[in-house]
């Protein structure tokens, strides 16, 4: 099995989320062992990346929203350590993409990224933009 499939949980029982979910399932066998994960927010992804846009359009020196990313992985802690051939351990910034960041992570780096970006001088304002940006 290599796709995940999707489903939707209503009271005890589990629906397929779509067509191709229900498929996957008719090919499972008749037991088999499920171990839940949080479905990734596409639209927190999105605030993310609009987030990312806004703080790199209003700073001094124009950067680009990945730069902006870097940075705050680096800031936040969302690290991956390298060890090189020569013994020498490098820091490098690990990434929010779905299929390399769980959700529950994810909630709790960009939590962190609210935080710092505030004590930067993030305001209402870049918020109710970065919101208008998503919707």
């Amino acid at each position: 099995m290599s796709a995940p499939i999707y489903v939707i949980r209503h009271g005890s029982r589990l629906m397929p989320h779509s067509e191709l979910d229900e498929k996957a399932i008719l090919e499972l066998p008749t037991e088999f062992e499920i171990e839940p994960k949080l479905k990734r927010s596409g639209r927190q992804l999105r605030l993310y990346w609009a987030l990312m846009d806004v703080i790199a359009e209003n700073l001094e020196q124009p950067v680009s929203k990945d730069v902006m990313s870097q940075w705050f992985k680096l800031r936040c802690g969302l690290t991956e350590d390298i060890m090189m051939r020569s013994g020498n351990i490098v820091t490098l910034p690990s990434s929010v993409a779905f299929d390399k960041l769980p959700q529950d992570q994810f909630s709790a780096y960009f939590d962190r990224v609210k935080e710092v970006a505030r004590s930067l001088g993030y305001s209402a304002g870049m918020e109710r933009k970065v919101r208008e940006m998503v919707e």
